[in-house]
């Protein structure tokens, strides 16, 4: 449980969602690799890279979650509250236009 907790607070993740890609069906590469990829607006505590075995740890733990390589078992719903993660892409809501947000404006 410690290696799986040093991977999530490096990471900056609390729930599936943080780690999945914007449709909840698939986790993301970087998740798996455990390599910084969004980051949080909420204060964490400093965490180094973890080590090699941690990250093996997290991998096992995480392919829990999926049936075929980053594949979700159970996809996830609508998004139900703002996340805390800034989210450097989105998509609009005809899915017509990609926006890209620089210093928390479109």
């Amino acid at each position: 449980m410690e290696a799986i907790n040093r991977c999530r607070i490096y990471l900056q993740v609390i729930f599936v969602s943080d780690i999945t890609e914007y449709n909840g069906r698939e986790i993301l590469d970087e998740v798996m690799q455990v390599k910084q990829f969004r980051p949080s607006t909420l204060n964490w505590s400093r965490q180094i890279r973890p080590l090699l075995r941690d990250r093996r740890t997290w991998r096992k733990y995480v392919a829990k979650l999926c049936y075929n390589q980053n594949n979700l078992i159970i996809s996830l719903g609508k998004w139900i509250a703002p996340a805390h993660q800034v989210w450097p892409y989105m998509v609009s809501e005809d899915m017509m236009s990609l926006l890209r947000y620089e210093d928390g404006s479109q």
